[in-house]
């Protein structure tokens, strides 16, 4: 069934809200155990974000809640942070994983000794996570392999050297509210697929995407919870870097709240997802690269985007077959292509 809405959102509502006052009331989502291992990717494996919308620049640091409770690495009295390891060898025995418990998260400098000094190569579920000082990743020096790899609220890192070195990471990757990370090149070796989930987001200084043309698929494991996620880089200004995706099992794709983000580009490729949603880009004005879309198993949400031509929007919903729930107003005028 297909939804169209006038420019404003309010004037509509979805099978899950109601109306209260001029503003869509969402319930609340049902959250993971807390002794799920992941629990800790709430945007990349939760319902719908739009839960958030009415807090958009807060939506994935609610990602990090845990933070909270973790005393902040640099001293309170303005002094220098603590310095930061360096690997004891490249040399890393491929036969031993680092961490013995499922999650290794690293909250502190005095924390990532334990990296630097381990001869181990492997490593399950790293999180690395408010490093006051951490301006890469350069302790990470030797590792091969990071299943699960968690990057966020690092407010000194400006860049991922270090995984330069990494041969894959397998299974998870988010990389989340990093103020000052500015490129991604580092991860152009290790990604080729993920068994599950992508997010990239509340990264201020993040430019481009290049770094991930050796990505493939996403969420090749088919979780019908996780997505490729890619919201609130506001000098993102394309997706260049995509282009190589094939094939994203029964996920989702989720872009939003980019504010200088023109083009929807790099999904040349893809001819099905199960869930597409683009909104709130204010400056977006081309998603042709979806036209090669025959299939969304599910639901379509298409709105907001101001600059967006409706024309384009209209062409997706004709050309691709949605069997769920479409949703495609409030987006701009202008000619299709």
């Amino acid at each position: 069934m297909v939804r169209i809405s006038s420019a404003s959102r309010h004037t509509r509502l979805a099978t899950d809200t109601t109306k209260t006052s001029g503003r869509r009331t969402i319930s609340p989502r049902q959250l993971p155990e807390s002794g799920s291992r992941r629990a800790f990717f709430l945007p990349l494996f939760q319902g719908n974000p739009r839960m958030y919308s009415h807090q958009i620049r807060l939506s994935l640091v609610f990602s990090f809640l845990f933070v909270a409770l973790i005393p902040a690495c640099g001293p309170a009295d303005g002094t220098p942070s603590p310095e930061i390891c360096e690997p004891a060898s490249d040399a890393r025995s491929e036969s031993c994983w680092l961490n013995d418990q499922e999650k290794l998260r690293v909250t502190t400098a005095d924390d990532l000794t334990q990296i630097c000094e381990s001869r181990c190569s492997k490593v399950e579920d790293l999180r690395i996570i408010n490093i006051d000082g951490l301006e890469n990743l350069e302790f990470l020096r030797g590792m091969t392999r990071i299943d699960v790899l968690s990057i966020g609220q690092n407010p000194d890192l400006k860049s991922l050297d270090g995984l330069d070195q990494v041969d894959s990471i397998t299974e998870a990757l988010d990389i989340s509210g990093n103020p000052n990370l500015e490129d991604l090149t580092a991860l152009e070796n290790s990604l080729t697929s993920l068994k599950e989930g992508f997010v990239i987001g509340e990264n201020k200084s993040l430019k481009s995407l290049d770094g991930l043309q050796g990505l493939e698929a996403v969420n090749t494991e088919g979780n019908a919870r996780a997505a490729l996620t890619i919201a609130s880089n506001p000098k993102l200004k394309d997706l260049s870097g995509l282009e190589s995706i094939e094939s994203i099992p029964k996920g989702r794709v989720r872009i939003w709240d980019n504010e200088n983000l023109t083009a929807i580009d790099g999904f040349g490729k893809l001819i099905e997802l199960e869930t597409l949603q683009i909104y709130q880009n204010r400056t977006l004005n081309d998603v042709t690269s979806l036209y090669g879309l025959e299939k969304i198993s599910k639901n379509l949400d298409i709105s907001d985007n101001p600059k967006l031509p409706q024309c384009q929007v209209d062409k997706i919903v004709t050309d691709a077959e949605v069997m769920g729930r479409t949703e495609i107003g409030g987006n701009g005028e202008g000619e299709c292509r």
